[in-house]
């Protein structure tokens, strides 16, 4: 087992770092999340039709795919 000794102020900033890992982890999970169910729903989708159904998907963007 190793150890480090940092000062203070070095303890500190690590511990900020990681608060805002963590906060931005709470933030994009729950997007994320249903970003997989909206994905996984259109799979599901896509199982029942045929390549000519998919011509007008081919240029829209994510955000306009998974609405």
């Amino acid at each position: 087992m190793a150890g480090y000794i940092v000062d203070a102020e070095t303890f500190e900033s690590m511990m900020n770092i990681l608060d805002d890992i963590t906060s931005i982890k709470k933030q994009l999970s729950p997007d994320l999340e249903s970003k997989i169910i909206r994905a996984q729903k259109a799979l599901n989708g896509i199982q029942r039709k045929s390549a000519s159904d998919y011509e007008k998907y081919k240029d829209m963007s994510d955000d306009e795919l998974f609405e």
